[in-house]
């Protein structure tokens, strides 16, 4: 009888949720007894940054790590460490693997590509849930996301067709367009992402009001409608790289003249200064900080080149 409890017990047990660094950020100042404006203030963060953080919309870097341990007196190292073991039991979920994401694939939430393309985190949210998951996802019975504990997340491929969506909207073309013309390349091309596909995104023509698809000598519209129309202009295409099956494998958000790539194979797909794994956030908190673009490069053996991209990219993404 004893055993049967106690097998009964195992399979019920459930797995220990994964907490984000926030989530122990707001623990310690609870402990602490401070306020969220006394903690933001010895932070150097506005308010809205601190519940940023807490809800995992806020990665801890070095500069915060460090500041984090001044105010509750620990190490610097243990709020890095609580970074990086959230992320990697993020990316060996099996909730993950189930979802659909690959292993090294990237792990882009919400806040993330606030960040990657500079748009409002209600709109992105909203393309997501609606296009990807709700219009998009019905074709595979499944979704292009997925929830784990405060967070919801999209792996690389799906980061890039978002980057190509949003161009395309900067263009004034029409989401319902989009949208369909994705549904129809998915089906032409037997591929779930046909806007992280090389081939693909070079063929892709635009006139501003539709999308077109020019393929050796024809041209018709992407969508499916097939009308022709030849005064079409080229679509912008964001710097990419792209493997032996054209799908996209890095992306340089600022173009490949600067050196800020997002590469999924380098911290969980958070953008960094190429070959490297600092983050460019790093960089500009030191040159918010008033630190000489020299004394960074050498700090972290970096180019005053790659400092500098990496404070032209933080600057426009603030």
């Amino acid at each position: 009888m004893k055993e049967e409890q106690r097998m009964t017990a195992i399979k019920n047990l459930k797995p220990a949720k994964i907490f984000p660094p926030g989530y122990f950020v707001r623990e310690a100042m609870k402990d602490s007894e401070k306020s969220e404006m006394e903690l933001a203030a010895s932070l150097g963060l506005t308010i809205r940054e601190l519940r940023r953080l807490f809800k995992d919309e806020h990665r801890i870097d070095e500069n915060l790590a460090k500041k984090l341990s001044g105010v509750f007196k620990t190490s610097k190292q243990f709020w890095l460490n609580l970074e990086t073991n959230y992320r990697k039991r993020i990316e060996s979920s099996p909730l993950i693997k189930n979802g659909g994401a690959r292993f090294g694939g990237g792990i882009y939430t919400i806040p993330d590509l606030v960040s990657i393309l500079k748009k409002p985190i209600s709109k992105i949210r909203y393309w997501v849930e609606q296009y990807w998951d709700k219009e998009l996802g019905q074709a595979y019975e499944s979704r292009y996301s997925w929830n784990i504990e405060f967070t919801k997340a999209i792996d690389f491929y799906t980061m890039v067709e978002l980057v190509i969506f949003a161009e395309f909207r900067d263009q004034k073309l029409p989401s319902e367009e989009i949208i369909k013309t994705h549904k129809n390349l998915s089906g032409r091309y037997n591929t779930a992402y046909p806007f992280a596909n090389k081939e693909i995104l070079l063929g892709l023509r635009t006139d501003g009001y539709k999308l077109y698809m020019h393929e050796l000598d024809s041209t018709e519209t992407a969508d499916g409608s097939g009308q022709l129309n030849l005064a079409f202009i080229q679509a912008f295409f964001k710097e990419l790289e792209f493997d032996a099956d054209n799908l996209a494998t890095r992306f340089w958000p600022m173009g490949k003249s600067n050196c800020v790539v997002v590469d999924p194979k380098r911290q969980f797909g958070h953008p960094v200064v190429a070959n490297t794994n600092i983050f460019p956030e790093t960089i500009y908190n030191m040159h918010l900080a008033k630190e000489p673009i020299p004394f960074i490069a050498f700090t972290y053996d970096l180019t005053e080149k790659q400092v500098r991209d990496a404070i032209q990219y933080c600057t426009k993404a603030a």
